[in-house]
Protein backbone atom coordinates (compact mmCIF):
# COMPACT_ATOMS: atom_id res chain seq x y z
CA UNK A 1 0.00 0.00 0.00
CA UNK A 2 1.31 3.73 0.02
CA UNK A 3 2.30 5.48 2.38
CA UNK A 4 2.74 9.24 1.55
CA UNK A 5 3.16 10.69 4.82
CA UNK A 6 3.61 10.08 8.49
CA UNK A 7 2.32 13.02 10.95
CA UNK A 8 3.03 13.23 14.58
CA UNK A 9 0.09 15.79 16.18
CA UNK A 10 -1.93 16.89 18.24
CA UNK A 11 -5.62 15.83 18.13
CA UNK A 12 -8.23 18.43 18.15
CA UNK A 13 -11.65 17.23 20.55
CA UNK A 14 -14.63 15.75 18.80
CA UNK A 15 -13.63 15.45 14.95
CA UNK A 16 -10.46 14.11 12.77
CA UNK A 17 -8.73 17.15 12.93
CA UNK A 18 -5.62 18.16 14.00
CA UNK A 19 -2.44 20.68 14.82
CA UNK A 20 0.70 21.17 15.32
CA UNK A 21 1.52 18.23 13.04
CA UNK A 22 5.23 17.39 12.56
CA UNK A 23 6.75 15.52 9.59
CA UNK A 24 8.14 12.09 10.37
CA UNK A 25 7.90 10.96 7.31
CA UNK A 26 7.35 12.37 4.01
CA UNK A 27 7.82 10.60 0.17
CA UNK A 28 9.75 12.12 -2.17
CA UNK A 29 7.68 10.80 -4.99
CA UNK A 30 4.60 12.15 -3.84
CA UNK A 31 2.49 9.45 -5.95
CA UNK A 32 0.59 6.53 -5.29
CA UNK A 33 2.57 4.22 -7.44
CA UNK A 34 6.10 5.66 -6.25
CA UNK A 35 5.17 5.63 -2.31
CA UNK A 36 4.48 1.56 -2.58
CA UNK A 37 5.51 0.16 0.99
CA UNK A 38 5.55 -3.99 1.48
CA UNK A 39 3.51 -4.81 4.22
CA UNK A 40 3.72 -8.58 4.25
CA UNK A 41 6.85 -10.55 4.33
CA UNK A 42 10.45 -11.41 5.92
CA UNK A 43 12.04 -7.94 4.49
CA UNK A 44 10.24 -5.35 5.16
CA UNK A 45 10.45 -2.09 3.68
CA UNK A 46 12.23 0.97 6.48
CA UNK A 47 10.85 4.13 5.23
CA UNK A 48 12.07 6.52 7.52
CA UNK A 49 15.73 4.91 6.68
CA UNK A 50 16.67 4.60 9.98
CA UNK A 51 17.54 8.55 9.93
CA UNK A 52 16.65 10.42 12.67
CA UNK A 53 14.28 13.47 12.33
CA UNK A 54 13.87 16.46 14.82
CA UNK A 55 10.21 18.07 15.43
CA UNK A 56 9.30 20.99 17.20
CA UNK A 57 8.47 22.11 20.88
CA UNK A 58 4.65 21.24 21.36
CA UNK A 59 2.45 17.90 22.66
CA UNK A 60 1.89 14.91 20.50
CA UNK A 61 -0.87 12.54 20.85
CA UNK A 62 -1.70 11.18 17.58
CA UNK A 63 0.50 9.41 14.82
CA UNK A 64 -1.56 10.40 11.42
CA UNK A 65 -0.56 8.08 8.58
CA UNK A 66 -1.51 9.13 5.06
CA UNK A 67 -2.19 7.34 2.09
CA UNK A 68 -2.88 9.86 -0.36
CA UNK A 69 -3.82 13.39 -0.19
CA UNK A 70 -6.02 15.73 -1.99
CA UNK A 71 -7.08 12.48 -4.18
CA UNK A 72 -9.25 11.48 -1.32
CA UNK A 73 -8.15 7.60 -2.71
CA UNK A 74 -5.83 5.49 -2.98
CA UNK A 75 -4.81 2.14 -4.38
CA UNK A 76 -2.98 -0.92 -2.87
CA UNK A 77 -2.44 -4.74 -4.55
CA UNK A 78 -2.97 -8.14 -3.34
CA UNK A 79 -1.16 -11.42 -4.53
CA UNK A 80 -2.28 -14.19 -3.49
CA UNK A 81 -4.25 -17.61 -4.16
CA UNK A 82 -7.33 -19.24 -2.23
CA UNK A 83 -8.49 -22.50 -2.25
CA UNK A 84 -12.38 -22.78 -3.56
CA UNK A 85 -14.38 -25.94 -4.12
CA UNK A 86 -11.12 -28.25 -4.64
CA UNK A 87 -9.40 -25.86 -7.13
CA UNK A 88 -6.77 -23.19 -6.43
CA UNK A 89 -7.54 -19.70 -7.85
CA UNK A 90 -4.75 -16.92 -8.22
CA UNK A 91 -4.88 -13.23 -8.23
CA UNK A 92 -5.30 -12.03 -11.98
CA UNK A 93 -5.01 -8.06 -12.60
CA UNK A 94 -7.58 -9.10 -15.86
CA UNK A 95 -9.99 -11.39 -14.28
CA UNK A 96 -10.49 -11.15 -10.38
CA UNK A 97 -9.34 -14.61 -10.20
CA UNK A 98 -8.05 -17.34 -12.02
CA UNK A 99 -7.26 -21.43 -12.14
CA UNK A 100 -4.17 -20.74 -13.94
CA UNK A 101 -0.86 -19.48 -11.91
CA UNK A 102 1.17 -17.81 -10.97
CA UNK A 103 -0.53 -14.77 -8.67
CA UNK A 104 0.04 -11.26 -9.93
CA UNK A 105 -0.14 -8.12 -8.20
CA UNK A 106 -4.32 -7.21 -8.38
CA UNK A 107 -5.13 -3.84 -7.69
CA UNK A 108 -7.79 -2.27 -5.18
CA UNK A 109 -8.90 1.09 -4.62
CA UNK A 110 -9.61 2.69 -1.21
CA UNK A 111 -11.81 5.34 -0.23
CA UNK A 112 -9.96 7.99 2.63
CA UNK A 113 -6.55 9.33 3.00
CA UNK A 114 -5.50 9.10 6.55
CA UNK A 115 -6.24 7.81 9.94
CA UNK A 116 -5.67 9.39 13.58
CA UNK A 117 -4.06 6.70 15.88
CA UNK A 118 -3.40 7.69 19.25
CA UNK A 119 -0.22 7.65 21.39
CA UNK A 120 -0.32 5.41 24.19
CA UNK A 121 -0.76 7.28 27.40
CA UNK A 122 -1.60 10.38 26.39
CA UNK A 123 1.48 11.44 24.18
CA UNK A 124 4.69 13.01 24.95
CA UNK A 125 5.14 16.36 25.12
CA UNK A 126 8.88 18.21 23.42
CA UNK A 127 9.68 20.96 25.90
CA UNK A 128 13.50 21.71 24.43
CA UNK A 129 16.42 20.77 22.38
CA UNK A 130 17.29 17.84 24.77
CA UNK A 131 14.11 16.28 24.95
CA UNK A 132 15.49 12.75 24.22
CA UNK A 133 14.81 10.49 21.48
CA UNK A 134 11.25 8.47 20.55
CA UNK A 135 11.39 5.06 18.26
CA UNK A 136 8.45 5.04 16.06
CA UNK A 137 7.07 1.73 14.64
CA UNK A 138 4.73 0.55 12.64
CA UNK A 139 2.20 -2.40 12.48
CA UNK A 140 -0.23 -3.88 10.46
CA UNK A 141 -2.38 -7.56 11.41
CA UNK A 142 -3.60 -9.47 7.99
CA UNK A 143 -5.38 -11.68 9.87
CA UNK A 144 -8.46 -12.74 7.58
CA UNK A 145 -7.91 -9.78 5.18
CA UNK A 146 -8.83 -11.18 2.31
CA UNK A 147 -11.65 -13.04 0.26
CA UNK A 148 -12.87 -13.61 -2.94
CA UNK A 149 -15.48 -15.89 -5.44
CA UNK A 150 -14.95 -17.07 -8.42
CA UNK A 151 -18.83 -15.87 -8.85
CA UNK A 152 -20.77 -13.31 -7.96
CA UNK A 153 -23.60 -15.43 -6.86
CA UNK A 154 -21.52 -17.72 -4.80
CA UNK A 155 -21.70 -15.51 -1.82
CA UNK A 156 -24.02 -13.06 -0.60
CA UNK A 157 -22.56 -9.93 0.66
CA UNK A 158 -19.38 -10.50 -0.37
CA UNK A 159 -18.98 -7.74 -2.75
CA UNK A 160 -19.08 -4.00 -1.41
CA UNK A 161 -18.55 -0.98 -3.68
CA UNK A 162 -15.18 -0.24 -1.55
CA UNK A 163 -11.83 -2.34 -1.00
CA UNK A 164 -13.15 -4.62 -4.04
CA UNK A 165 -12.10 -5.75 -7.79
CA UNK A 166 -14.82 -5.12 -9.79
CA UNK A 167 -17.34 -7.90 -10.92
CA UNK A 168 -15.37 -9.10 -14.35
CA UNK A 169 -16.97 -11.23 -17.23
CA UNK A 170 -16.66 -14.18 -15.50
CA UNK A 171 -18.49 -13.03 -12.01
CA UNK A 172 -14.89 -13.69 -10.04
CA UNK A 173 -13.61 -11.05 -7.35
CA UNK A 174 -11.65 -10.24 -5.07
CA UNK A 175 -12.48 -8.39 -1.92
CA UNK A 176 -9.78 -7.04 0.84
CA UNK A 177 -10.12 -5.45 4.59
CA UNK A 178 -8.63 -1.89 5.33
CA UNK A 179 -4.76 -2.51 5.49
CA UNK A 180 -4.85 -0.64 8.26
CA UNK A 181 -1.67 0.32 9.96
CA UNK A 182 -1.00 1.29 13.97
CA UNK A 183 1.81 3.55 14.85
CA UNK A 184 3.34 2.85 18.39
CA UNK A 185 6.33 4.82 20.38
CA UNK A 186 9.29 2.35 21.61
CA UNK A 187 10.68 -1.01 21.02
CA UNK A 188 7.89 -3.27 22.40
CA UNK A 189 6.22 -5.48 19.84
CA UNK A 190 2.39 -5.21 20.21
CA UNK A 191 0.51 -7.79 21.33
CA UNK A 192 -2.62 -8.41 19.33
CA UNK A 193 -5.82 -10.57 20.45
CA UNK A 194 -8.88 -12.04 17.51
CA UNK A 195 -12.32 -12.64 18.08
CA UNK A 196 -15.19 -14.39 15.73
CA UNK A 197 -18.17 -12.02 16.32
CA UNK A 198 -21.38 -13.97 15.27
CA UNK A 199 -19.29 -16.51 13.44
CA UNK A 200 -18.77 -14.46 10.30
CA UNK A 201 -16.92 -10.97 11.37
CA UNK A 202 -13.34 -11.10 12.39
CA UNK A 203 -12.15 -8.27 14.94
CA UNK A 204 -8.57 -7.74 16.05
CA UNK A 205 -7.01 -5.51 18.61
CA UNK A 206 -3.44 -4.48 19.31
CA UNK A 207 -2.34 -3.46 22.50
CA UNK A 208 1.12 -1.67 23.55
CA UNK A 209 3.37 -4.39 24.17
CA UNK A 210 4.91 -2.37 27.17
CA UNK A 211 1.77 -0.84 29.08
CA UNK A 212 -1.08 -3.02 27.41
CA UNK A 213 -3.38 0.06 26.67
CA UNK A 214 -5.25 -0.87 23.30
CA UNK A 215 -3.66 1.06 20.18
CA UNK A 216 -6.64 0.23 18.16
CA UNK A 217 -8.13 -2.15 15.95
CA UNK A 218 -10.01 -3.78 12.91
CA UNK A 219 -13.06 -5.40 12.17
CA UNK A 220 -13.41 -7.75 8.90
CA UNK A 221 -16.18 -10.09 7.17
CA UNK A 222 -15.02 -13.51 7.38
CA UNK A 223 -16.35 -16.14 4.70
CA UNK A 224 -16.40 -19.61 5.07
CA UNK A 225 -16.95 -21.83 2.20
CA UNK A 226 -20.84 -23.46 2.36
CA UNK A 227 -21.50 -21.59 5.32
CA UNK A 228 -24.10 -18.85 5.39
CA UNK A 229 -23.71 -14.95 6.21
CA UNK A 230 -25.89 -14.12 8.59
CA UNK A 231 -23.53 -11.89 11.37
CA UNK A 232 -26.06 -8.85 10.96
CA UNK A 233 -22.66 -6.60 11.47
CA UNK A 234 -21.31 -4.65 8.90
CA UNK A 235 -17.50 -5.61 9.51
CA UNK A 236 -15.19 -3.90 6.90
CA UNK A 237 -13.48 -0.87 8.39
CA UNK A 238 -10.83 -0.16 10.89
CA UNK A 239 -12.27 0.94 14.62
CA UNK A 240 -12.82 4.78 14.96
CA UNK A 241 -11.97 4.17 18.60
CA UNK A 242 -10.68 1.18 21.29
CA UNK A 243 -10.64 2.12 24.91
CA UNK A 244 -9.77 0.25 27.89
CA UNK A 245 -12.42 0.56 30.44
CA UNK A 246 -11.09 -1.76 33.28
CA UNK A 247 -9.08 -4.80 33.90
CA UNK A 248 -10.15 -7.08 30.82
CA UNK A 249 -13.33 -4.85 28.87
CA UNK A 250 -12.99 -2.63 25.92
CA UNK A 251 -15.02 0.32 24.75
CA UNK A 252 -15.25 -0.15 21.22
CA UNK A 253 -16.66 2.39 18.31
CA UNK A 254 -16.77 1.26 14.44
CA UNK A 255 -16.68 3.68 11.53
CA UNK A 256 -19.80 5.06 9.91
CA UNK A 257 -20.70 7.22 7.28
CA UNK A 258 -20.99 10.49 10.33
CA UNK A 259 -18.73 11.82 12.45
CA UNK A 260 -17.09 11.06 15.80
CA UNK A 261 -20.16 9.34 17.45
CA UNK A 262 -21.94 9.05 14.26
CA UNK A 263 -22.45 6.05 11.35
CA UNK A 264 -21.15 3.76 14.07
CA UNK A 265 -21.69 0.13 13.00
CA UNK A 266 -20.57 -1.14 16.30
CA UNK A 267 -20.59 0.60 19.65
CA UNK A 268 -20.65 -1.05 22.92
CA UNK A 269 -18.90 -0.04 26.10
CA UNK A 270 -18.75 -3.62 27.33
CA UNK A 271 -16.45 -5.79 25.56
CA UNK A 272 -14.96 -8.19 27.16
CA UNK A 273 -11.21 -9.50 26.39
CA UNK A 274 -12.60 -13.23 26.59
CA UNK A 275 -15.34 -15.63 25.03
CA UNK A 276 -18.50 -13.88 25.69
CA UNK A 277 -21.74 -12.67 24.63
CA UNK A 278 -23.14 -8.97 24.62
CA UNK A 279 -25.21 -6.05 22.99
CA UNK A 280 -24.14 -3.44 20.64
CA UNK A 281 -25.79 -0.66 18.87
CA UNK A 282 -25.48 1.04 15.77
CA UNK A 283 -26.26 4.62 14.55
CA UNK A 284 -29.27 3.24 12.81
CA UNK A 285 -30.76 0.77 15.61
CA UNK A 286 -30.03 2.76 18.87
CA UNK A 287 -31.91 -0.64 20.37
CA UNK A 288 -29.21 -2.95 21.44
CA UNK A 289 -28.81 -5.95 19.78
CA UNK A 290 -27.23 -9.04 20.60
CA UNK A 291 -23.65 -10.63 19.81
CA UNK A 292 -21.28 -13.26 20.72
CA UNK A 293 -17.65 -13.03 20.31
CA UNK A 294 -15.18 -16.10 20.30
CA UNK A 295 -11.70 -15.08 21.20
CA UNK A 296 -9.51 -17.13 18.81
CA UNK A 297 -6.29 -18.71 19.52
Amino acid sequence: MPIRAINIAHSVAGSSAFTDAATVYDCAADSNAGCLVELIGANLDDILGASPRSVRHGTYDVIAVQSCKTEGAYTAYLTGSVVIGGTRYYTKPASGLSPTGPAEALAITYQGCSRNLPIVGGGFSVADSVSGALTLRLYVDTRDIAWGTPSLGASSGAWFPGGCTPVYTGGAFVCTGYPDVVGTLGSAAPTVERYRVNGGATFGFLFDGLSGQPLGGYSRPYFAEDQPDNTGITAASPFRTVNSMGTGVLSVEGYGSGAVGQGSFFTTTSFQRATHSGTYTTSDTPTPRPYSAVRLP
